[in-house]
């Protein structure tokens, strides 16, 4: 089987129960990708978010997963839909970083998406299975529906596996 990766912009989200299908967020930098992986049903969420809360921008409905607080319970009721199940689910954050100087990196931006989504993540009754937050580099983060393999790239350079519970 032939694998098919969707790509996901700032703000975007797409889930997926094909198991060729790969879901990938390129260049993280203070932004979080929220995942989600149910193995037994091979259905799988992701989005690319870039703030913390839309309190802070236009109304949710316009907004798809640009903030935490809105992409957490659209990915799990797409993924719901799919079949998926709640329980089954295993959740990974990638990205927050802190790609400022600390000087001009005053509003925590990358720290305050992670917080965020941790929070959404309590609120659904979710735990973290795996991450790999803060810092100041950029990721690349990518997972393999079928298998629920991630493949995490730091910006430029080799694939990494230190995405830790």
């Amino acid at each position: 089987m032939r694998e098919h990766e969707t790509t996901l912009s700032l703000g975007e989200w797409a889930v997926s129960a094909d198991p060729t299908s790969v879901l990938a967020c390129l260049g993280l930098g203070s932004c979080v990708a929220f995942i989600v992986h149910d193995a037994a049903r091979h259905v799988a969420g992701m989005a690319h978010t870039v703030l913390p809360d839309s309190a802070l921008g236009r109304p949710p409905d316009l907004v798809g997963a640009r903030y935490v607080d809105v992409a957490v319970p659209l990915v799990l009721e797409r993924v719901a839909a799919l079949g998926a199940r709640l329980a089954d689910l295993q959740v990974h954050l990638v990205g927050g970083s802190s790609m400022l100087s600390s000087q001009a990196d005053r509003l925590r931006i990358g720290e305050r998406n992670v917080e965020a989504a941790r929070l959404a993540c309590v609120r659904h009754g979710l735990t973290v299975t795996s991450q790999d937050v803060g810092g100041t580099t950029g990721r690349t983060v990518r997972l393999h529906v079928g298998t629920g393999q991630l493949t995490l790239r730091g910006a430029g350079g080799p694939a990494l596996n230190r995405l830790a519970a």
